[in-house]
């Protein structure tokens, strides 16, 4: 190990350098690219009801949306063409489409809604 003319010459003393900061050195390299984190802030929802004339049944389509909150607590910008996040959901709403994010410069956030409809049977 070397820097600009610095050379530890013994191997038990280089290890014993790199085991006493070796956390450091972690923490730089996770920091040096991009680290995308996501927080939930909440959701919304707004029920729409709707009568089927044929069986006399109110059912109810609500549209919910979740807000996110993506943050890159990295040290250099988003450089992928899409981020995509997915949502897994409880059987009975279909696939849901993935968020994409794209750009998201270093130590910057944005807050993403996301709207989907799901369906409630209310009779």
């Amino acid at each position: 190990m070397f820097a600009y003319g610095f050379i530890i010459p013994y191997r038990k003393v280089l290890v014993s350098v790199l085991e006493q900061n070796i956390a450091w050195m972690e923490h730089t390299y996770k920091k040096i690219g991009n680290h995308i984190e996501v927080a939930p802030l909440g959701f919304q929802t707004s029920p729409k009801l709707v009568l089927d004339r044929s069986t006399g049944k109110i059912s109810s389509y609500h549209h919910a949306t979740i807000y996110l909150n993506v943050t890159n607590a990295g040290l250099s910008d988003q450089i992928m063409k899409d981020f995509e996040i997915h949502i897994h959901a409880d059987s009975g709403v279909s696939s849901l489409p993935p968020i994409r994010i794209n750009g998201l410069k270093a130590r910057a956030s944005q807050v993403i809604a996301y709207s989907l409809p799901f369906p409630t049977n209310l009779a």
